[in-house]
């Protein structure tokens, strides 16, 4: 059995190789859910806030060339539907009926500003 004063210096290699492990499995946190509930009752509320939402791409709202897209989301844990703002500087190539994951800011007014996205 190691001695008591070896136990410290075995804890930061450990600790390392876990997070490696958490990392190499895509086990690190993406942010935190979007609460859909919560948002639909008070949505100045969570102004500022960064989350995360996976939902499925319902139908394009309204667009504008050079601005970008306001998009209907259905969560996929949720009975609802969400709009959602793509900015153009994305680039992003949406279908109705894809999966995503949305990276979203709340800014003023509620308005659900997607900084990042990703196909799941």
């Amino acid at each position: 059995m190691p001695s008591p004063k070896f136990l410290p210096a075995m804890r930061l290699p450990a600790l390392v190789l876990l997070l490696f492990v958490a990392l190499a499995a895509g086990g690190c946190s993406h942010g935190e859910p979007f609460p859909v509930a919560d948002y639909l009752k008070a949505p100045g509320d969570l102004q500022g806030n960064h989350y995360v939402l996976d939902g499925e791409v319902d139908a394009q709202l309204q667009g504008k060339e050079g601005v970008g897209r306001l998009i209907a989301v259905h969560p996929l844990k949720e009975k609802t539907r969400l709009a959602v703002f793509i900015s153009d500087s994305l680039s992003a190539n949406l279908l109705v009926a894809q999966r995503y994951r949305f990276t979203i800011l709340v800014r003023k007014g509620g308005l659900l500003y997607v900084t990042k996205l990703d196909k799941i």
